[in-house]
């Protein structure tokens, strides 16, 4: 069994919980040749697995790997040096291996040429605000898997996360999801369609109008048919962006590199890992005292809703009250309602929805019966959609910005067959021109396309009724709305 490093896991750790504290770096550890390896900012910290961080070693800067986990480093470790020299045996970029072996403890490490003023391909995509930039970033981006794909080579888990861009050079980089074709061919037309698709399923609903043009320029520069690759964007996108959303929704109930579950007799946690240790510990002890100290922005029969603010930070709690002992014999079994808003909020998230960042949840229990629950998420001092449209001149040419970006997410959450429960304006806020969603626990994603229209007419129904004093607004929302 690999042995751990004692004092960069610790370190790790430390990062983790305090990654604006200094003092924990720079940090030196001996390699097995018996060289120093200086470690001196912590680059990304994967709980319990690895850590990588920008370094110095033999006098030049390098990006360095650690593999920590007692069970699967050494695996994880071979599985990256094997990727990444597949990409330099074919003659693709991706920063020089410098260095691959252990600690003088035994942890596997790996050292790469650090890439200075280099950002990925997620970080780049963020900072651009136009179609025109982020397509020809995506142009940029089928052009490297075009040459992968030609040389038999694919990724696992292909994200924008995944690439480097420094001086207008794009490098891949995660070797550990680099795999081959058996036979060193091109790859297939089926494992071409799936593999852009995976790409194309991480960015928002709302560029889908990128994905054609993207996969045109793909189908010109590996010389493909169109016909080929047009099931794309209908087929494998689709399927792969729910499996994709669902694994994730899944994914925040457990213990991983971004969450963290506790559970006991008499109560479950989840958290996010980098949620404030004193809000969480203060959350988990006496969330009651909290709403109690807090701003009352609602208080009724079956939830209380209080504004707090802890390190500056503005916060919403949200406790999902109990009437009484048959309202706990006929919930006990079922999820909470703060449970639920949970899975919803990151179904949003990676649907590239906008809604109040969800921090923490906490369900009271008595073994595996339920009884009150609590939601924190982050408060969005901003107006609701009643209180931004009673303050708007609203004309029939459809100019207002925000009346399309409703449009727009009304049409996502068709596409997608999520319906919401409740669409009353004010569970809608207006946060620079873009509609955010609240108010989760009634929204549901349906299997089947036939059940779901059902109810999606009722979501557009009473979103509709909102604006029955607004003739012009309710005129044109019916017109845009999909039906």
């Amino acid at each position: 069994m690999v042995a751990s490093c004692a004092t960069c896991q610790q370190k790790a750790q430390q990062v983790k919980a305090m990654q604006t504290n200094i003092d924990f770096w720079p940090t030196t550890l001996k390699l097995k040749n018996s060289s120093d390896l200086i470690c001196d900012e912590s680059l990304r910290y994967l709980a319990g697995k690895r850590l990588v961080c920008r370094g110095r070693w033999q006098q030049r800067t390098v990006a360095v790997k650690l593999f920590f986990h007692p069970k699967s480093a050494k695996r994880h470790w071979l599985r990256e040096k094997q990727g990444v020299e597949t990409l330099i045996s074919n003659q693709l970029s991706t920063p020089s291996l410098l260095f691959a072996g252990t600690l003088i403890d035994g942890t596997p490490v790996l050292i790469f040429d650090y890439l200075s003023s280099a950002k990925t391909a997620l970080d780049v995509w963020k900072e651009l605000d136009n179609d025109e930039a982020r397509l020809d970033l995506l142009q940029q981006i089928v052009v490297e898997i075009s040459a992968q794909h030609r040389c038999g080579l694919w990724q696992q888990d292909l994200h924008l996360g995944n690439f480097l861009i420094s001086d207008n050079q794009i490098y891949t980089i995660d070797g550990d999801g680099i795999k081959s074709s058996t036979d060193g061919k091109e790859l297939t037309t089926k494992k071409r369609r799936n593999n852009l698709a995976l790409l194309l399923a991480q960015l928002s609903p709302n560029y889908d109008h990128l994905a054609t043009p993207a996969i045109e320029h793909y189908a010109a520069t590996s010389q493909k048919n169109m016909r080929d690759l047009k099931s794309i964007t209908e087929k494998e996108l689709p399927h792969i962006r729910t499996t994709r959303r669902h694994k994730y929704v899944k994914k925040a109930y457990r213990n991983c590199s971004e969450f963290i579950r506790h559970n006991s007799l008499r109560q479950v946690a989840i958290y996010r890992r980098d949620a404030d240790a004193g809000l969480i510990k203060q959350f988990l002890n006496n969330p009651d005292q909290l709403i109690t100290d807090g701003t009352i922005l609602k208080n009724g029969n079956s939830a209380t809703v209080a504004q707090v603010t802890i390190a500056g930070d503005s916060l919403a709690i949200k406790r999902y009250n109990i009437k009484g002992i048959w309202h706990i014999l006929k919930r006990c079994w079922r999820p909470t309602r703060a449970w639920i808003s949970w899975g919803n909020a990151h179904r949003l998230t990676i649907s590239g929805i906008d809604t109040p960042q969800p921090i923490a949840i906490l369900e009271k229990r008595l073994g595996p019966l339920r009884t009150s629950s609590y939601y924190l998420c982050v408060h969005e001092n901003t107006p609701s959609a009643t209180d931004y449209f009673s303050h708007q001149e609203f004309s029939n040419n459809g100019d207002n910005k925000v009346a399309q970006q409703f449009v727009k997410l009304f049409t996502i959450l068709y596409n997608l067959g999520i319906y919401h429960g409740d669409c009353k304006a004010t569970n809608f806020l207006i946060k620079n021109d873009h509609p955010w969603i609240i108010d989760l626990d009634s929204m549901t994603e349906f299997r089947w396309r036939r059940r779901f229209l059902y109810f999606f007419m009722k979501d557009r129904r009473r979103f509709l009724l909102n604006w029955v004093d607004q003739p012009k607004l309710h005129h044109w929302f019916d017109e845009h709305l999909p039906r």
